[in-house]
Parts: C-alpha cells; sequence; structure tokens
C-alpha cells in the first residue's frame, strides 16, 4: 500500500499538493520500518529472541531502529498539525 501511495502521487499530477507530499514521506519513513527494521525483528523472534547477526550489526540496526520509527512518528507529528 505504501509503494501504491509513492507511485500514485509521483505519477499523478493532481495528487502533486504539499498535504500530499507528507503523506508520501509518511509512506517511505514506514516502508524503511517495513524492510530495513522489521525482517530482523521477526527473525529474531523466530528463533526464540536469539539475535544471531552479530554484535556490531546489533548496534547498527538499533540506530535504523530508533532513526526510521523517529521519522514515521515525526512526520504523523507534521501532518497533524497541518491538518
Amino acid at each position: 500500500g505504501n509503494g501504491l501511495v509513492i507511485i500514485s502521487v509521483c505519477i499523478v499530477k493532481k495528487l502533486r499538493q504539499p498535504s500530499n507530499y507528507l503523506v508520501v514521506s509518511l509512506a517511505a519513513a514506514d516502508l524503511s520500518v517495513a524492510f530495513a527494521v522489521m525482517p530482523f525483528v521477526t527473525i529474531t523472534d523466530l528463533v526464540g529472541g536469539e539475535w544471531l547477526f552479530g554484535k556490531v550489526f546489533c548496534n547498527v540496526f538499533i540506530a535504523m531502529d530508533v532513526m526510521c520509527c523517529t521519522a514515521s512518528i515525526m512526520t504523523l507529528c507534521i501532518i497533524s498539525v497541518d491538518r
């Protein structure tokens, strides 16, 4: 769904409005969570909570998690102020 939102705003000229750019930003932030965070959380949950990806990537993963989730939350806050 998020990909379709991004594609539709890029393709349809009528949808290229500032408020829709915020929706595109939210869709991109949610996609980043879906691709950069959720697969590793899912695998970790499936193996019983043990981190299999090494200590260095654990720190990288935590940084990606915080960054992507914060981007999504902040975009929601900006959308609510815009509305």
